[in-house]
C-alpha cells in the first residue's frame, strides 16, 4: 500500500470517528412549543393556542423549545406590563415526578405585553431514568391554565 492510499484512509477513519463522537449533536432536534398568552373577557388570562404533545428521545439529544408570546392585540394585562409565565407541576400516570427536562435558568420567563417572544429550552435531564407520558401544569401568574403532555423516549 503506498502512502497516498494510506493518508486517505487514515484520513477517513479520523472523519468517521469525530461523526461518532458529535453525532448526538447532528441528531439533536428542536421540539417548539408555542405558547401564546390572551386576556379573558372578564378578566384573567389563558393560552390561546392549543398546546401539541412533544416527544423526545434521550438518545438523540433531543430538547423542547417553549416559544412564550404576550401580542399587544389581545394579550394579557396592560400595554407594557409583564406576565410570568412558567412550567411546572410534573406527573407521571398522575403521580408527581421530577421534571424530566430542565433549564438551567429554571422553567419561568416574563413576558411583556407587546413585547418581543421569550424562549426557555427544556434539555432531557439526566437523572430521569423511565421514559413515559409526562403531564406538566402551565401558570401565568400563579394561575393554574394548561396541562400538556411531554412524552419520553429512553
Amino acid at each position: 500500500m503506498n502512502k497516498k492510499t494510506t493518508g486517505i484512509l487514515l484520513g477517513l477513519g479520523a472523519g468517521l470517528g469525530v461523526a461518532l463522537l458529535i453525532r448526538k449533536r447532528l441528531l439533536r432536534e428542536a421540539k417548539e412549543v408555542h405558547l401564546t398568552v390572551c386576556g379573558l373577557p372578564g378578566g384573567g388570562c389563558e393560552i390561546q393556542t392549543p398546546v401539541e404533545d412533544v416527544e423526545l428521545y434521550k438518545h438523540h439529544g433531543d430538547f423542547v423549545k417553549w416559544i412564550i408570546s404576550n401580542p399587544e392585540e389581545g394579550g394579557c394585562g396592560e400595554i407594557g406590563e409583564s406576565v410570568s409565565v412558567s412550567v411546572r407541576n410534573w406527573k407521571k400516570n398522575t403521580l408527581p415526578a421530577p421534571a424530566p427536562v430542565f433549564n438551567v435558568l429554571g422553567l419561568s420567563r416574563r413576558v411583556k405585553r407587546g413585547g418581543p417572544p421569550k424562549t426557555m429550552v427544556g434539555t432531557i435531564n439526566p437523572l430521569v431514568d423511565e421514559g413515559g407520558d409526562f403531564k406538566y401544569d402551565v401558570y401565568i401568574d400563579e394561575s393554574n391554565v394548561l396541562d400538556p403532555i411531554v412524552k419520553l423516549v429512553l
